[in-house]
């Protein structure tokens, strides 16, 4: 019942990982067959992907993309990421009930040398493995949209000559922001470099733009904390800039 009252509020998309980690532990074919019932009796958009390029590229399978050091792939060698595009690919057209997929980096705080010497930053590389996929997608499976996330050392946006595709959706995700009180709030300045970021993504970026919020999950960071006053600033604040997205 509360899934049918959020699918009539259009909080319409489930997600659940690919393989949470590259551990073979929290996956999705472990629960693709509910999940796919309860999504189509319900209206529900069905999201997976995630934190990892290594769940599709595994660095044991390919231990020649990885000449770098890792934990990124060599994206810079035009084989590692063809064979990286071409397996999620085939993960997707084996599970077409699949419409967006989210394709996130490692969880890391940095990307390896070799890999920002070429590129500059870490959301300049971001962009040359999203934006090739989105590209491949348009013509192989043109009804799955793909994502990127602007978290950690990725929360700034590319450059110029990395923009990303506008038909990628953009989840800003503020991990380690304050909820001591909204995004914008001039008094907490911990949040003050997430506000401009987010603000840089929509200036530079006109696709969808959306929240990735910590509400239930990292609010006691903050203690006290009122979540509802925080909230609703940021909801004055992000849908100003023209947000319009959110999950958790």
């Amino acid at each position: 019942m509360r899934r049918t009252a959020g699918a009539k509020n259009r909080l319409n998309t489930y997600v659940h990982p690919a393989d949470y980690l590259g551990l073979g532990v929290t996956t999705y074919d472990s629960v693709r067959t509910v999940l796919r019932r309860e999504a189509v009796r319900r209206g529900i958009r069905i999201e997976t992907g995630g934190h990892g390029y290594d769940s599709f590229l595994p660095p044991e399978k390919y231990p020649q993309y990885y000449t770098s050091g890792g934990p990124l792939f060599d994206i810079y060698n035009p084989e590692a990421l063809d064979t990286y595009i071409a397996a999620v690919v085939a993960f997707l057209r084996d599970r077409p009930e699949i419409t967006v997929f989210d394709c996130w980096p490692p969880d890391v705080s940095r990307f390896q040398k070799e890999i920002l010497d070429r590129y500059g930053k870490p959301a300049n590389a971001e962009s040359v493995v999203v934006n090739k996929l989105a590209e491949t997608l348009r013509t192989e499976l043109p009804g799955v949209r793909v994502e990127r996330i602007a978290y950690n050392s990725t929360i700034q946006p590319p450059d110029p000559d990395y923009a990303s595709d506008p038909a990628v959706i953009v989840d800003f995700a503020p991990y380690s922001r304050t909820y001591d009180g909204p995004l914008d709030a001039p008094g907490v300045t911990a949040n003050a470099g997430f506000a401009k970021a987010l603000t840089a993504w929509r200036t530079g970026f006109r696709g969808s733009l959306a929240m990735y919020e910590y509400y239930r999950r990292y609010r006691w960071r903050s203690q006290p904390v009122h979540p509802l006053s925080t909230i609703t600033g940021d909801v004055r604040f992000e849908s100003h800039l023209g947000v319009n997205g959110v999950g958790m």
